[in-house]
């Protein structure tokens, strides 16, 4: 008998239909043909007008023909693909798109990380394409790796801001103040303080991804050493550990750019904490004094409420 293709339509739920159940109804004029082909070769038996059932010898030809059908719809090993088509990844390659040809979908890009280690053993090097965002109070150079200067006085002062792709991050050697030297880094995660807090004089006000903590590396690379440190987000327990994190990955005190009087914005905006609770032994001293309002009451203030505030310093 020829082979029939019933890897996908009305042929294959007929043919599903068949191998689970005793005897099936075929009245579809478009299916006669394969039902007598089928009849004729031994592979079906008639029940009653137009019911249908298989024999053992049509059961052992489904069974081949659906397996066949589901291996010809496999996906195909992305590397093989790729080989056959003539193509390369990128290095560093995005994470969607590697998403994509993995798992045939882009939009949830989350490899374990036993994935992880195989993609790094076979050479792949994967990028999010995050941004980084920064906003100055003086003007600013940024050196790069092979000597390149790139002027951002122009771009700080037309757009208000320069956004640093990912991949630019590892080739940045220096970011450089033009004139007085730079004095503080402030960096946040919450887009409406980015636009939106003053900033002293001689700093430097970065934006990262809220799981970007990785990409804070590279600019305390790029900075001059003096350069202090403190961090702007929601103060709630879990604000706290994202900066402690940043802490960590970059050797610096914990730091955060805090209003000097939480008083106002606790009298109106300040919300009750949420599965979650505030753990006191593990801030330090300066900290614990200007949180221990919202501590004592286990209320949380979101960072974009602070960002009019006046009178800021760093606490730590």
């Amino acid at each position: 008998m020829t082979n029939i293709d019933f890897s996908s339509g009305m042929l294959k739920e007929v043919a599903e239909q068949l191998m689970t159940q005793p005897s099936v109804l075929i009245r579809s004029r478009n299916l006669q043909p394969l039902v007598s082909l089928m009849l004729e070769n031994g592979l079906l038996l008639t029940h009653s007008p137009h019911r249908y059932g298989l024999t053992e010898a049509g059961r052992r030809y489904l069974t081949r023909a659906l397996t066949l059908g589901q291996l010809e719809q496999a996906p195909q090993d992305p590397e093989e693909w790729l080989h056959e088509q003539g193509l390369t990844l990128p290095t560093p390659v995005n994470l969607r798109l590697l998403a994509a040809l993995y798992r045939r979908q882009g939009r949830h890009p989350l490899f374990t990380p036993d994935e992880q280690v195989r993609l790094a053993e076979r050479g792949v090097e994967t990028s999010q394409d995050r941004v980084v965002r920064l906003r100055a109070s003086l003007p600013l150079s940024l050196f790069f790796a092979g000597g390149r200067l790139v002027d951002g006085a122009p771009l700080l002062e037309t757009l208000g801001e320069i956004a640093l792709p990912e991949r630019t991050l590892p080739g940045l050697g220096k970011l450089i103040s033009n004139g007085e030297p730079m004095a503080r880094l402030i960096t946040t995660d919450r887009t409406g303080v980015f636009t939106t807090l003053p900033l002293p004089p001689a700093t430097l006000l970065a934006w990262l991804p809220p799981a970007g903590q990785d990409l804070m590396e590279h600019l305390c690379t790029a900075l001059p050493a003096a350069v202090s440190w403190s961090h702007l987000t929601d103060l709630d327990p879990a604000g706290i550990e994202r900066t402690r994190t940043l802490a960590e990955r970059t050797g610096r005190p914990l730091t955060c750019w805090l209003p000097t009087d939480l008083s106002a914005h606790l009298r109106h905006y300040g919300k009750p904490l949420e599965g979650a609770s505030w753990e006191p032994s593990r801030l330090p001293r300066p900290l614990l004094a200007r949180l221990t309002p919202l501590i004592e009451q286990g209320l949380t203030l979101p960072a974009e409420l602070l960002a009019l505030a006046r009178h800021w310093d760093a606490v730590g």
